[in-house]
Formats: C-alpha cells, sequence, structure tokens
C-alpha cells in the first residue's frame, strides 16, 4: 500500500506541476494561451491512450512490469524536460509524462477496487493530493530563487527511480487477472452516468488546478510565488478532504447525499473566490473548495467499482478513468480559448455552474445491487 500510494502521489505531482509551471512556460516559449493550451490535450492525450491500454499491458506483462514500463514512461518525459527542449518535443515529452501517469492510476486504482473500500479508495486519492501539493511549492520556492522551470522536472524524475525501484520488490508476487468484457459492463445504465460524473470531477479539478494560478495573476494582481502556493493549498484541501471526510462521513452519508453536499459546498466557496477581492479570502477559500471538492473523484470510482461484478473491475475502472480524461483534456483546453479570448475572469462562475450539473447528475444514480459475475 505505501508504495501504491507513492505512485499516486506522483500523478499528482505530474498533474499540478502543469497548471503552477503554466506561466513560466508560456514565457519561456512566448506562445498565447491558446497554444500553451496544448499542454493539457498533450497530457491528456498520454493519460487516455495509457489507460486504454492498461488491461492489456498488465493481462500480458504483469502488473510488476507494468508499473516499470510506467516509471520508463514518466521518467523520460522528466528527463526530456529537464533539458527545456524546442515546443514540439516539450509537448510530446508532456505527452510521454501523461502516458505513465495514467499506467500508474489506472494499475493502482483497479488493485484498490478489488479492497471493495470506498475509504480506501479516498485515502489513496488523498495522496494523489498530497503529491499535487508539493509541485506548486517547490515551483513557488524556484520562482523565488530564479531558477528556470525545466529544473523543477529533475523532482518527480528522482522520486519516479525510486518508486520504480520499490516497485520491483513490493509487486514481485503479483499477478492480476483481467477478462476484457466491456461490451457487457457497457450495457449497464450506471457506467454510462458514472463516466459522466467522472468526466465531470476530473474536468473540474483541473481547470481549476490549470487555471488558477494565471487567473490570481492576471485578475487579482497576484504576485507570482503567492499564486502558486495558493494552488498548493488547494491540492491540500483535497488531500485533507479525502482523508478527513471519508473517515467521518463516508459510512454516515449514502453517495448521493454525501456527494451532492460536497459539491454544493464547493460552489459555495467559489462563489467567494468570485466575489470577494482579497488575498488572505482567496486562499481560505480555495482551500476549502479543494477540502470539498476533493472526496467527489474518489466517491465516483468507489461507486462505480461497487456497481459491476469482479471479472469487470479491471477494464471498467480503466475505461472510466479513461473516459475521465476527457474532462480533463476537454475543460482546461476549451477555458484556454475562453481566456485567451478574455474571459479568464469567469472561472469561478464556470467551475459553479459545472458543480450544479454534477450535483444534479448524481440525483439520478440507482441504489446498489449486488454484483454476481
Amino acid at each position: 500500500l505505501a508504495v501504491s500510494f507513492g505512485m499516486i502521489g506522483l500523478v499528482g505531482m505530474n498533474d499540478s506541476a502543469t497548471g503552477a509551471n503554466l506561466d513560466s512556460m508560456q514565457a519561456f516559449y512566448q506562445v498565447s494561451y491558446d497554444y500553451i493550451s496544448l499542454v493539457f490535450l498533450a497530457n491528456v492525450a498520454g493519460y487516455f491512450l495509457s489507460c486504454l491500454s492498461s488491461s492489456f499491458l498488465t493481462h500480458h506483462l504483469g502488473l510488476r512490469s507494468s508499473l516499470h514500463f510506467a516509471a520508463l514512461s514518466l521518467s523520460s518525459g522528466c528527463l526530456i524536460l529537464s533539458f527545456a527542449p524546442p515546443f514540439g518535443a516539450f509537448i510530446a515529452s508532456i505527452a510521454l509524462m501523461g502516458f505513465g501517469g495514467g499506467l500508474y492510476d489506472s494499475a493502482i486504482t483497479t488493485v484498490i477496487s478489488h479492497e471493495e473500500s470506498g475509504a480506501l479508495m479516498s485515502y489513496t486519492y488523498a495522496f494523489f493530493g498530497v503529491g499535487a501539493t508539493f509541485s506548486p511549492l517547490i515551483i513557488g520556492s524556484f520562482v523565488d530563487k530564479g531558477y528556470p522551470w525545466n529544473q523543477y522536472y529533475y523532482c518527480p524524475l528522482g522520486v519516479s527511480i525510486l518508486l520504480a525501484i520499490l516497485s520491483h520488490y513490493a509487486f514481485r508476487n503479483s499477478t492480476m487477472s483481467v477478462q476484457t468484457r466491456m461490451i457487457r459492463a457497457l450495457k449497464m445504465p450506471f457506467v454510462w452516468v458514472g463516466f459522466l460524473l467522472i468526466i465531470l470531477a476530473f474536468g473540474m479539478t483541473d481547470v481549476l488546478s490549470g487555471w488558477m494560478v494565471s487567473f490570481q495573476n492576471e485578475k487579482r494582481g497576484m504576485p507570482d510565488a503567492a499564486a502558486r502556493y495558493n494552488l498548493s493549498g488547494l491540492w491540500a484541501g483535497i488531500a485533507l478532504g479525502r482523508v478527513i471526510l471519508a473517515y467521518f462521513l463516508d459510512d454516515r452519508l449514502g453517495e448521493k447525499t454525501f456527494s451532492v453536499v460536497m459539491l454544493t459546498c464547493a460552489a459555495g466557496f467559489l462563489g467567494i473566490v468570485w466575489a470577494v477581492r482579497n488575498y488572505i479570502v482567496d486562499a481560505v477559500a480555495l482551500v476549502l473548495v479543494g477540502f470539498f471538492l476533493g472526496p467527489v473523484t474518489p466517491k465516483v470510482l468507489s461507486t462505480v467499482s461497487a456497481r459491476v461484478p469482479p471479472s469487470l473491475k479491471g477494464s471498467t475502472m480503466s475505461m472510466t478513468i479513461g473516459l475521465g480524461l476527457i474532462g480533463s483534456a476537454v475543460g482546461p483546453l476549451l477555458f484556454g480559448v475562453a481566456a485567451g479570448k478574455g474571459y479568464l475572469a469567469s472561472l469561478p462562475a464556470v467551475l459553479i455552474v459545472c458543480s450544479v450539473i454534477a450535483a444534479g447528475v448524481w440525483s439520478v444514480v440507482p441504489k446498489n445491487k449486488r454484483r454476481e459475475d
């Protein structure tokens, strides 16, 4: 479990680093918001491809070899980025890191889903938030000291190599039977509801993480390093919410009630970010947005997992995460186009609308029924 948590944490580092480094990347390559938004598409393209191939790779290579392949992909992307390559190679490296991160994510999520524990799924994704908290802190300190943006990537490179070594021993006896019977799974109506929920959950988190630094710099006049520290606060809130709220409320509230309450609270604090122009208020509100929004993603995954037969868990969870990445790609990319046309200030309002839509979709989630093979 410790190695699994570390791998998910590394994926979180990769996810938040893009938003934290976005302005520095844009300045280095001297491109518009529209073009720099390609980093989100590249990351998610790699992520999506890995999720589609995860079941095949795990079945034919085994879990340990698949994790080694993930480490190789992510480490290669980090190494190339550390040299600040030309823009085309830069985009390709982001995609390579996305592929490695996606392979880690789908493999570990499938392993955890077999434990049949919503709380454990939430704890696992809390480490995603922990990893995502560190990236903006490191990048912010680099900005303060005048270090170039590309030097950050030595940090995840070192972590990736360490985890590859640890996984070689931690998963040496692991086997995982994967039966790709997606046609049967796709005939289950709830799977499609789960697909929509995960698209919204991933999309909201990535839009917020990807564009909050730019929003605070451009529309709030916040210093570069301070905006990145606020992004760390957002991810710290996400990590804490996934642990604390899962521990105290997971067994006390039903899936629908829990998720609707979380989304409503997140929307309320997004409203504060939108309406109040104050650095301290923004910082506190962002932590609370993350605190309430964070548990929604693992709740979607555990809810989907609880409604499919054990033989379909691997392929269904990989597909669910893969389709969630549509939200991760389309959301930040579309908002990048909107930002390029002068609508950057609408970021909190857009996310409030998405929260309301997600709460509405949760209201049609059917009751859980026992799954049989």
